[in-house]
């Protein structure tokens, strides 16, 4: 089996390369790239998805040189996002909301913004 190297890129822009075959699941990439990086991982992206834990490589397209997006899982924290959309959103434990995305998704918004937020919803279009 052919393995080739993807980039699991948190929002710091730490980096940890994996050498990765099609056949491994995305569950299997989170803890390979958890490792590398000494945080726990809560969910990944690719460009603009959410991945589910058992999806396979194969699936999901990546190549050599693929960048996939990490959110680090961190106590009180929520990430939503949509599926048809290229935009994310975290709630964090002290209510504050950080959006990432492509800039076509995200609007005016700010990447950080303290807004005292108790939960969090996502449509196709706004967060």
């Amino acid at each position: 089996i052919m393995s080739f190297t993807v980039s699991i890129c948190l929002l710091s822009g730490q980096l940890a390369d994996l050498e990765v075959t099609s056949s491994q699941s995305v569950q299997e990439l989170m803890c390979e790239a958890s490792k590398q990086l000494g945080r726990p991982l809560a969910a990944l992206a690719y460009q603009g998805r959410r991945l589910l834990r058992g999806e396979k490589v194969e699936e999901i397209g990546l190549e050599d040189g693929s960048v996939v997006n990490a959110l680090v899982r961190q106590p009180g924290s929520v990430l939503c996002g949509h599926r048809k959309c290229g935009a994310f959103a975290a709630l964090k434990h002290d209510g504050a909301v950080a959006t990432w995305g492509h800039p076509d998704c995200l609007g005016s918004s700010p990447l950080n913004r303290t807004v005292n937020a108790h939960r969090l919803y996502a449509s196709s279009c706004a967060f």
